[in-house]
């Protein structure tokens, strides 16, 4: 469904993703794993063209998201863009609501301004979305008055309601305080049980465990392990995971 093909990304000088390539199938939950400033945010935001990238190519359903003119990579037009993004969701660190919107407006605002969807169907869809995630009492507050909890869980909804075919996590919990980081991962297992495509940068170890079909292991930009969780988590001979994994123990 989503694929990396030979990436390079830099910032200044800095080769912050090194000749990466990565599948993501239909369905399928990836979690990438891995040291702080290894580049998993990085590899996050190429995927849904918020960062540029300098070579190599990324394909959604066999299309790709840049184009080529002569050796030179470039991004597309913005109307070329918003198919894609409209097609990968993305669920941010620090909510990224609107804070003069409620927590409907905020839902459905995608809907309605990005995929023109009529505001009764949108509002219809919204509330299903926000009870499904355990907040349509919410439906009419403003963010600020929600915990960090419940205001990750109105940004899953919203991505949610774009109706997406991958949704990328990028650390959603590490924002929160510590007991309000379970309630949003029961609300990413339940999407994961459903079969939605997911792929979910975390350093919650026991939540990549049970909730990956695949661990991806990034360090300095380079992919180092990719695999199941049990060969991730109880076989991995590699010392560069193993010293990482102790930091878990």
């Amino acid at each position: 469904m989503l694929k990396m093909h030979s990436v390079n990304k830099y910032f200044g000088e800095h080769h912050v993703l090194k000749n990466v390539d990565l599948s993501i199938k239909n369905s399928e939950v990836v979690a990438i794993l891995g040291p702080s400033g290894s580049g998993k945010s990085t590899l996050l935001r190429t995927l849904n063209v918020l960062e540029e990238i300098e070579d190599g190519d990324i394909l959604l359903e066999n299309r790709s998201i840049i184009y080529k003119d002569d050796a030179q990579k470039k991004r597309k037009n913005p109307k070329q863009l918003s198919y894609e993004r409209e097609e990968i969701g993305m669920v941010f660190q620090n909510f990224n609501l609107f804070p003069h919107k409620t927590v409907l407006e905020n839902v459905i605002e995608g809907p309605v301004q990005v995929r023109k969807m009529k505001k009764e169907e949108a509002v219809v869809n919204a509330e299903r979305l926000l009870k499904r995630v355990g907040l349509l009492e919410k439906r009419n507050k403003y963010p600020e008055s929600l915990s960090g909890g419940q205001q990750q869980r109105v940004a899953i909804a919203r991505a949610l309601a774009m109706n997406p075919k991958v949704i990328l996590f990028d650390e959603p919990t590490s924002a929160l305080d510590p007991e309000l980081v379970g309630e949003v991962l029961d609300v990413i297992k339940d999407l994961a049980n459903e079969g939605l495509t997911m792929v979910i940068v975390t350093h919650e170890m026991n939540f990549a465990k049970d909730v990956a079909d695949r661990i991806v292991f990034i360090d300095e930009g380079n992919i180092l392990f990719e695999g199941s969780p049990e060969e991730f988590f109880s076989n991995n001979k590699q010392e560069r995971i193993g010293k990482f994994l102790s930091n878990f123990k």
